[in-house]
């Protein structure tokens, strides 16, 4: 596995001393239950079956349409504004990550995915809230090359991406 990460990230991970590849972090039922329904195929996507038992699929025409529908159907936030400490969104959410990468290595051998995993802390502009925190974890196939993301381009936002081959 191939991990990159944007600088805001890479502050953040020193920040919590956390390696997510080698420590477990155990997840609040609601979410590991959805890794735990595992992966459906249909039409040459790869889908978080959880998040995807009622999604109507469409027509594909080419590998870039499927790669940008698993992007978005495969998208889920690990967030609960009942913590008080907004970087465990991140801890669940790197735990996330590791958990479907590694599990896409062994059930898709062979196959080349990227997990990505976004992450931001509230922010304050003047006296009003201008971004709730927010983190999140994506994957999907690459299925045609996609080129590399600029992981810097996100402003403001921390991202993590996990290239599973």
């Amino acid at each position: 596995m191939i991990i990159r990460s944007n600088n805001i990230m890479e502050e953040y991970l020193r920040t919590l001393n956390y390696d997510f590849r080698t420590t477990p972090y155990e997840l609040p039922e609601a979410i590991a239950s959805v890794l735990d329904k595992g992966f459906s195929q249909h039409d040459n996507t790869i889908l978080l079956t959880a998040l995807n038992e009622q999604t109507t699929l469409p027509v594909f025409n080419d590998d870039q349409e499927r790669m940008d529908f698993e992007y978005t159907n495969n998208k889920f936030t690990t967030d609960s504004p009942e913590e008080d400490d907004e970087l465990d969104y991140l801890r669940r959410t790197l735990e996330c990550a590791n958990r479907i990468a590694n599990k896409l290595k062994e059930e898709f051998p062979g196959k080349i995915f990227k997990v990505l995993v976004f992450f931001n802390e509230t922010n304050f502009e003047s006296d009003h809230m201008a971004l709730f925190a927010s983190s999140s974890v994506r994957f999907y196939e690459v299925k045609q090359p996609d080129g590399e993301n600029d992981l810097e381009s996100y402003e403001g936002e921390a991202v993590l991406e996990i290239e599973v081959q």
